[in-house]
């Protein structure tokens, strides 16, 4: 006689499983910061630059012309109002350098995006990010690796 063990998988095991599966896909994609906002939930500051540290070259272009031609604070809170000002220098400052080069964008991003990102995670942990300090960082950073 066999015995045959199964394992039950809870509903709230599989639910949180599926929304940790959701959120790093976003993640990853560059899409953290409007999986959030559609969940009504607080953007992390850091996460105004995961857009442009995963995003491809197509997607971030529309972003940027989508901030750039958008009538203020449309559908935005108060707060979130300086943030997105703040995505649209990144984007300014960034597709900049690497313009319709999407290798170059790849290098960027793997090479400056990704590690300040992971640095802006842990900074905005220990002492808070303003939208001056974002910009800022990604501007000194886009600096050191053009020279």
């Amino acid at each position: 006689m066999r015995i045959r063990w199964r394992k039950a998988v809870s509903t709230a095991t599989s639910t949180g499983a599926s929304v940790l599966i959701g959120e790093t896909e976003a993640f990853l994609s560059g899409e953290y910061a409007s999986l959030l906002r559609s969940r009504g939930l607080r953007v992390p500051k850091w996460a105004w630059l995961n857009s442009f540290a995963h995003g491809n070259l197509r997607d971030l272009h529309e972003l940027h012309r989508l901030l750039i031609t958008r009538v203020p604070a449309s559908g935005l809170d108060v707060h979130e109002e300086p943030w997105v000002n703040a995505q649209c220098h990144l984007g300014k400052a960034i597709l900049g350098v690497v313009g319709d080069d999407p290798a170059l964008l790849s290098l960027l991003q793997r090479a400056i995006l990704v590690p300040l990102e992971l640095e802006l995670i842990r900074f905005e942990e220990e002492r808070g990010l303003t939208e001056y300090e974002l910009v800022q960082s990604v501007r000194t950073a886009l600096r050191s690796c053009i020279r």
